[in-house]
C-alpha cells in the first residue's frame, strides 16, 4: 500500500462517516453506479491521502492550511432569501435556461424546449434515464490517481446531468449557477456534473460560481463531458466567489448593492473536469477566474477519436492574498488531432498564480497538431506567479510549440498614454484590459462577455 501524503486528524473518518450517511439513504437507488461506485472510490483516498506539498502536481498550492479549516460535511441547501434568488436569477446570461445549484443540490431547472433534451438532477436521471447514467457516470472523471476525484465520487450526493440526442442543437445557451452557501464556517460539500453529447449533437453551456458569504467553505466539483462523434461544445467557466461587489437594478431602474460578501471572500473551489472527444468533434473551453481564497481547476482533455479538435482559453486575476492555480493535460490519443491553449494571467497584491499545462502525445498519435501559450502580467512587487508548460511527445510526425513569458506593464506605453493626458491609475487600468482583451474575444456569447467586461474592470478597481 502506498504510503499517504497527508492526513488531517479526524477529516478521514469524518468523510467515511460521510459516505455511510449517504449509501444509508439512497431510497431505491442502492444499486445505481453513483453508489457502486463509493465503496472503491472511498478506498483509493483511504489508500493515498490528501496530496502534500511534496507532490509536484500540488508544490506550489499548498491545501493543508485549507482541509484544517473544514469543519462539516454540507449535503443539503438551506432556503435562499428572496434577494438571494432575485440576484441569482439576474446573473447573465439572461437569454438561457438557468439551472441554479445550492451546494451540492440542484433547487431550480428551466427546462428546455427542445425535444431530445434531458435535462435533470442526477437524483432523477437515475429513476428516469438509467441507461445514460449506467453508460457515461463516472467512466471519463477516474478517481484512481487524483484524491479529490476519489472524495467527491465518494461523497457526491446530487448533481445535475444534461443529454442531448443525436444531432440536436440546444436552441438557447444552458446557464448553471453554483451558489456556495457557507453560511456556517467550514462547510465542505461535494457536486457532480454529467454532459452528454451524442452524435452531431450541440450546446452553448456556461457555468457561474458565486458564495454567498465570506466565511471559509471548500467546494469540491467533479465534471465529466461527453463529446460524441461530430458533436460541439462551447463551455464558459467563470468563478467569482465574492459576488457580494455586484449590483442589482430594480423595479425602478435604481441601482442597490447586496450584502452578502464584501469584496473578498475565504470561499475555495477544487474543480475537475474531463473532457472526452471523439471522432471529428469540437471543444471551446473558455475558464475565468475572478475571486476565491484558493482555485484550483484540474481542466483534461481526452482524444479519443481522430480528427477533433480542442481550444482551451483561460484567463486568470488572483489578488490580495488570493490564489488561483490552472493545471490542464491535453491528451493526444488518437491521429490527426488539434488543440490550441492560451492562458493569461493578470496578477496583483500579494496574489498568486500558477499555471501548469501539459501536452501529451502518444505513439499512435500521428499527425498532431498542437499549440499552448501561457502569459502573465505581474502589477505588484509582491505578485507572484509559478509557469510550467511541458510537452510530451511520443510519436514523430506531429507539430507541437509552447512556451511562457511573464512580465510587467509596459512602461513606454505607460508612458505615452500619461503624455495625453491620462492618469497614471486609469492608464494602467487600460493597458491591463488590453491585456486580457484578446482573451475575452474567445468568448462567443455576447451578454457573458459584457457581464465579465464589467466583472473585470471592477475587480481592476480595486484598491
Amino acid at each position: 500500500m502506498r504510503k499517504k501524503e497527508l492526513e488531517i486528524p479526524g477529516l478521514n473518518e469524518k468523510l467515511l462517516a460521510g459516505m455511510h450517511f449517504l449509501e444509508a439513504g439512497m431510497n431505491g437507488n442502492r444499486n445505481s453506479i453513483v453508489n457502486r461506485l463509493r465503496q472503491p472510490a472511498m478506498e483509493k483516498f483511504r489508500q493515498s491521502g490528501f496530496p502534500s506539498p511534496k507532490n509536484e502536481e500540488w508544490r506550489f498550492t499548498p491545501i493543508e492550511s485549507s482541509l484544517k479549516k473544514i469543519s462539516r460535511l454540507s449535503f443539503d441547501s438551506r432556503v435562499l432569501s428572496s434577494e438571494t434568488e432575485a440576484f441569482i436569477a439576474s446573473l447573465e446570461p439572461s437569454d438561457a435556461y438557468k439551472v441554479i445549484v445550492v451546494n451540492s443540490r440542484p433547487v431550480f431547472f428551466s427546462t428546455p424546449d427542445n425535444a431530445g433534451v434531458e435535462l435533470m438532477s442526477i437524483s432523477d436521471a437515475q429513476k428516469k434515464i438509467p441507461l445514460v447514467i449506467e453508460k457515461h457516470y463516472g467512466k471519463y472523471l477516474s478517481f484512481e490517481n487524483e484524491t479529490f476525484s476519489a472524495i467527491n465520487t465518494a461523497l457526491s450526493k446530487d448533481g445535475i446531468v444534461l443529454h442531448i440526442k443525436d444531432n440536436i442543437t440546444l436552441d438557447k445557451p444552458l446557464h448553471i449557477i453554483y451558489a456556495h452557501d457557507n453560511h456556517e464556517e467550514g462547510n465542505f460539500c461535494c457536486s457532480r456534473i454529467l454532459v452528454v453529447l451524442e452524435e452531431g449533437a450541440k450546446a452553448s453551456i456556461t457555468e457561474t460560481h458565486i458564495a454567498l458569504s465570506t466565511h471559509f467553505s471548500l467546494s469540491n466539483i467533479g465534471a465529466e463531458i461527453k463529446v460524441s462523434a461530430n458533436a460541439r461544445v462551447d463551455y464558459y467557466l467563470v468563478q467569482h466567489l465574492a459576488a457580494g461587489r455586484h449590483n442589482l437594478q430594480n423595479e425602478e431602474s435604481q441601482q442597490r448593492s447586496f450584502s452578502f460578501g464584501s469584496g473578498s471572500t475565504e470561499a475555495s473551489i477544487i474543480d475537475n473536469r474531463q473532457v472526452s472527444l471523439d471522432k471529428d468533434s469540437y471543444c471551446n473551453f473558455t475558464t475565468v477566474t475572478l475571486s476565491g481564497q484558493l482555485v484550483r481547476n484540474n481542466l483534461n482533455v481526452q482524444f479519443d477519436g481522430t480528427n477533433g479538435e480542442s481550444h482551451l482559453y483561460g484567463l486568470y486575476l488572483p489578488s490580495g492574498n488570493e490564489l488561483f492555480d490552472n493545471h490542464t493535460l491535453v491528451d493526444h490519443a488518437t491521429p490527426s488531432s488539434f488543440s490550441k491553449e492560451f492562458y493569461k494571467g493578470i496578477i496583483s497584491g500579494n496574489g498568486k498564480g500558477v499555471f501548469n499545462g501539459k501536452i501529451l502525445v502518444r505513439k499512435d498519435a500521428q499527425k498532431t497538431n498542437a499549440y499552448q501559450n501561457n502569459k502573465n502580467l505581474l502589477l505588484s512587487d509582491e505578485a507572484h506567479v509559478n509557469a510550467k508548460p511541458q510537452l510530451e511527445i511520443f510519436a514523430d510526425d506531429v507539430k507541437c510549440t509552447h512556451g511562457a513569458t511573464t512580465g510587467q506593464l509596459d512602461q513606454d506605453a505607460l508612458f505615452y498614454l500619461q503624455a495625453r493626458g491620462i492618469g497614471k491609475n486609469e492608464a494602467k487600468k487600460m493597458l491591463t484590459v488590453a491585456f486580457a482583451a484578446d482573451m475575452l474575444s474567445q468568448i462567443l456569447h455576447e451578454p457573458l462577455h459584457q457581464q465579465l467586461e464589467r466583472w473585470i474592470e471592477e475587480k481592476l478597481s480595486q484598491p
